[in-house]
């Protein structure tokens, strides 16, 4: 039966299909496999009995295996909308998508893709992403981020590497890391050439390692606590707890110099003008602390360098070699590794001046507390001498010079048979009071002479080793040597006599007079 045949059957016997049930049509004569039409719930239906129904061109299905299934053989054209409500299972090709683009649905549904918006193997690229929120780990190896510009994290927000000690983050700039941070039993952050600006801010204490600085360092009053000890120069001192050591190393100009403004004293040879005090070596390679005072001119004439003691309790009195007071000065010398003793008469204190374009001391005080004077002194008060003091002698008469032995008898043959210079007579010099003790003294005068009864040219000037003698034991010996003139007659007869006159300089002990003392050898025969 021709298909027009069945359409004019269909038209003719319309009204009557309009009857339940179904028209099925047996194309081939097979009774199992047909087509069947028919209306169920006012929905016209044509399915496929004891197998798959085919539309279009003749095909090979692959799921569909039941009288449910469809099978369209070429391409399916929908011009209106295509619902999958059940979904669509296998390849699906769409001609107006890209291979490689990531499909987007856009308006109405609409199928599409993007340039920017690819995805290859296992690598998904984006050329823009907007606002994004990441629920999990994001992992991938280095990367570029170009013109992010700022970047804002959520307060109390963690940038970190790894969760285990040791683990390092590091921030760089170009291809240089100038900030590593790493987590061990201490945080760690390591900065490296850094530009800093504006304040430093602290929560805490900040504890400052080993530093260099290589520059000036400015600011307001500081408070400095618990540094320790304080090294310019030097790193180490075991004899300081805690203090500052400077170490000039091979520079003797000041190691502590003291300014003020308004300061312009001048003498810019020894400080800049605006320097009130300094402190530096006395000796270069030896050693010594010189103390310097400036002052500018305009004020009183005192004061350039002063040293106060303040004590805040009475005083000591005491009056002898125990005796302390509020301000004092010690000297020693190195016995050893140790503080020793002054040698005897040793110069422990001085003043010195300038004048007449030389530096010339002006007073001497010596280890057992004997005063020097270069000039007089002036007092507007009686001075109290001690007891038994040498001037406290002189002063009362009670203090004499004596030659031991006075006197001699040598005979005129002894010294006329003497070669030249071999008759020598040792005299003992003493300053004593009447109860015997000795008194020190400096510089006496001590002459000798002779006196014959016949007078010649024969006999030798007599001479004294020691013409200015100095007590400073109270007692001195000199030597006197006298005899004939070599090869001469012997002239030195019974009567002649040989004097050694000891005297005191011009003005006597502070102004005061001691008598002379002799020796005297009265020659026999």
């Amino acid at each position: 039966m021709s298909v027009e045949v069945f359409k004019q059957g269909l038209e003719l016997f319309a009204d009557q299909w309009q009857a339940p049930g179904s028209i099925d049509f047996y194309s081939s004569g097979d009774l199992d496999d047909y087509i069947s039409f028919s209306v169920t719930s006012n929905r016209p239906l044509i399915t496929g009995v004891g197998n798959y129904l085919v539309i279009g061109k003749d095909g090979t299905a692959g799921s569909a295996t039941s009288a449910d299934d469809v099978l369209v053989g070429g391409k399916l054209e929908v011009d209106g909308v295509l619902y999958a409500d059940g979904g669509i299972t296998g390849a699906l090709t769409m001609s107006t998508l890209t291979a490689g683009r990531v499909v987007i649905v856009g308006t109405g549904g609409l199928l599409a893709d993007d340039a920017d918006f690819t995805f290859a193997v296992d690598t998904l690229t984006v050329t823009k992403i907007g606002a994004t929120t990441l629920a999990g780990a994001v992992a991938g190896g280095d990367q570029a981020f170009t013109g992010v510009g700022d970047m804002t994290f959520t307060a109390g927000s963690i940038l970190k590497s790894g969760g285990t000690n040791t683990d390092t983050l590091l921030i760089a700039a170009n291809d240089t890391t100038f900030i590593t941070l790493t987590t061990a039993a201490t945080d760690v952050c390591t900065l490296n050439n850094i530009t800093m600006s504006g304040t430093w801010l602290a929560s805490g204490t900040v504890t400052l390692p080993a530093v260099t600085l290589g520059g000036t360092i400015s600011g307001a009053a500081q408070v400095l606590s618990n540094l320790g000890t304080v090294y310019i120069g030097a790193t180490s001192n075991a004899k300081m707890t805690l203090g500052l050591t400077i170490d000039q190393a091979g520079n003797y100009d000041e190691a502590i110099g003291l300014k003020g403004l308004g300061v312009a004293h001048g003498c810019t040879e020894e400080a800049e003008t605006n320097t009130y005090g300094n402190f530096k070596v006395c000796e270069q390679g030896i050693g010594g602390l010189r103390i310097m005072g400036f002052k500018d001119s305009g004020a009183p004439p005192r004061d350039a360098l002063s040293l106060y003691g303040v004590l805040a309790e009475n005083s000591d009195t005491t009056k002898s070699t125990a005796g302390r007071a509020i301000v004092e000065t010690m000297a020693f010398q190195v016995t050893g590794v140790g503080l020793g003793n002054i040698v005897a008469d040793g110069n422990v204190f001085a003043v010195r001046a300038r004048v007449s374009g030389g530096d010339i001391t002006c007073m001497i005080v010596d280890e057992d507390g004997d005063l020097w004077l270069n000039g007089g002194i002036t007092t507007t008060s009686p001075i109290i001498l001690q007891a038994g003091s040498t001037l406290e002698k002189a002063i009362s008469g009670d203090i004499v010079l004596e030659c031991s032995p006075a006197t001699a008898g040598t005979s005129a043959a002894t010294l006329n048979a003497a070669a030249v210079g071999t008759h020598t007579q040792v005299v003992t010099i003493n300053l004593k009071d009447a109860a015997g003790n000795l008194h020190k003294w400096a510089t006496l005068a001590v002459a000798a002479a002779t006196s014959e009864v016949v007078v010649d040219v024969d006999v030798a000037a007599p001479a004294v080793n020691d013409a200015t003698p100095n007590l400073a034991n109270g007692t001195v010996n000199v030597t006197l040597t006298y005899d004939t003139d070599a090869g001469a007659t012997k002239v030195y007869a019974a009567g002649d006599t040989v004097t050694l006159t000891v005297s005191q300089p011009t003005g006597g002990i502070l102004g005061y007079p001691i008598s002379n003392a002799t020796f005297v050898d009265t020659i026999v025969a």
